[in-house]
């Protein structure tokens, strides 16, 4: 069985427009001229909350301006360089607030409460942003959060130093460990996630998991992180196994989507069922897994209002046998994209 999908659009979070030009953080002056320059925008986040402003249909990003922003800077505390909007040669960066908010500083504060801004969770609020817009949201959220977990080196202990605009940790020790060996101790993480919809051998059928947690016959796609020295393929294969205890094979890539809850790479991917083993190794990772059909997948598309089932006030009373992640989910798009691509056998 030989199907072809849709050609995936661009997943969410991935349109990001920015040169991030990462040979040029480290050159001091150059950043301080981008930092100083009247156009930079900021954008500031209060617990790892970015600053919005709420409009009727929409939410839009609440930049700031050096001026409005820089009694923020500390050597502990740095705006983490984004990127150069080429187009208007705009340099984007991003700032932690969350003390200075917690200490009421006078300046931030008029700002906010006079052009009424707020900080709203990255969920649901950045997917009502333009997609490019969101990108830009969801790195510098990204880099505010690895800046916040990493402050001591993980090697001696010792208070590490920031440099690089906030790409890279330091220790102060030359004798420490992570100065004298090869290390990934200073850099920020992604972790790769994979995540797979198991289609059956016929075609007909595909494989949906669900935690306790979910909203009411809310299914999606099999996912989890990728181990140590293991392939994205390899991987898929010990998901679906260990998951719902069914054996995979015929794995097509489909795309990736950066996911910054809090810093993973989802790797999409199709797999074809080969066989049941009847049992899964895993019984506390998923709470239900089932086959459903091609038209249940399609009604359930028509009933859906491609907002996230979970933060979307979902009347569970309301018989439904199938919900679906948000429409901007890589999940969304396996499901979708199987169900309304056409299929032949070669």
């Amino acid at each position: 069985m030989v199907f072809r999908f849709p050609k995936p659009k661009p997943n969410f979070f991935s349109e990001n427009y920015l040169n991030r030009h990462s040979a040029k953080r480290g050159n001091e002056e150059y950043i301080n001229g981008l930092k100083q320059n009247p156009t930079s925008k900021y954008i500031l986040y209060n617990n790892l909350n970015p600053l919005l402003k709420v409009l009727d249909k929409s939410d839009e990003v609440a930049y700031f301006n050096y001026s409005q922003i820089s009694q923020c800077f500390t050597e502990d505390n740095v705006p983490i360089f984004l990127g150069i909007d080429e187009q208007t040669s705009i340099a984007y960066f991003a700032i932690n607030v969350t003390q200075y908010i917690t200490d009421h500083e006078p300046v931030i504060e008029k700002i906010i409460a006079e052009n009424k801004y707020e900080f709203l969770p990255m969920r649901p609020h950045t997917f009502s942003l333009p997609p490019t817009d969101a990108a830009i949201v969801a790195q510098g959220r990204a880099m505010v959060d690895w800046n916040i977990r990493n402050v001591y080196c993980p090697a001696c202990g010792k208070k590490t130093k920031i440099i690089q605009s906030g790409h890279k940790h330091v220790c102060p020790d030359p004798e420490c460990y992570s100065n004298k060996h090869l290390n990934n101790y200073c850099f920020p993480r992604t972790d790769p996630v994979i995540i797979v919809l198991i289609i059956s051998k016929d075609g007909k059928k595909v494989l949906l998991g669900r935690h306790k947690n979910w909203t009411k016959n809310m299914y999606s796609c099999i996912a989890g992180f990728i181990e140590p020295i293991e392939s994205v393929e390899n991987a898929v294969k010990r998901e679906a196994l260990e998951e719902t205890g069914v054996i995979i094979d015929d794995i097509q890539f489909h795309s990736s989507q950066p996911w910054p809850f809090p810093n993973s790479l989802m790797l999409a991917c199709y797999g074809i069922a080969k066989e049941n083993t009847g049992e899964a190794e895993d019984y506390e990772e998923l709470e239900d897994y089932k086959w459903f059909t091609k038209q249940e997948v399609l009604d359930a598309i028509a009933e859906s209002d491609g907002k996230d089932p979970r933060y979307s006030n979902v009347d569970e009373s309301i018989p439904c046998n199938l919900r679906l992640p948000q429409a901007d989910a890589v999940a969304y798009r396996l499901i979708s994209g199987w169900a309304l691509a056409s299929k032949e056998n070669l």
